[in-house]
């Protein structure tokens, strides 16, 4: 009888680190350049880092922070909003398609 040999998995990338932040990282991490791409140009991370000035990304830490304290859900809300903002500003949708995009993440009690 054979043997199977099994088979390596696949390496995975290394993460890419954020760019766009000027004074110091922001800490996201991206699986593809194309994935860093499309975030800096039309997703949430380029609202919550790219362009968020530095005196208002002191308020995004804390938001972090306390979600990270007190209930998780509260920074993919955060995300969310900021995502269903950019779908709005940078890509021309409806406010009502972007909620609509969007609404797979919330369930009804």
């Amino acid at each position: 009888s054979r043997t199977e040999t099994p088979s390596a998995a696949p390496a995975r990338p290394e993460p890419l680190p954020c760019t766009a932040a000027v004074s110091s990282s922001c800490g996201a991490v991206f699986c593809s350049e194309a994935c860093r791409s499309e975030q800096l140009a039309r997703g949430h991370h380029r609202l919550l880092c790219a362009e968020l000035p530095e005196e208002r990304r002191g308020r995004w830490r804390e938001f972090c922070a306390h979600a990270d304290d007190t209930c998780d859900t509260f920074l993919l809300a955060g995300v969310l909003v900021a995502q269903a903002i950019a779908d709005v500003n940078f890509t021309g949708a409806s406010a009502e398609a972007a909620l609509a995009r969007l609404a797979c993440f919330a369930a009804a009690p």
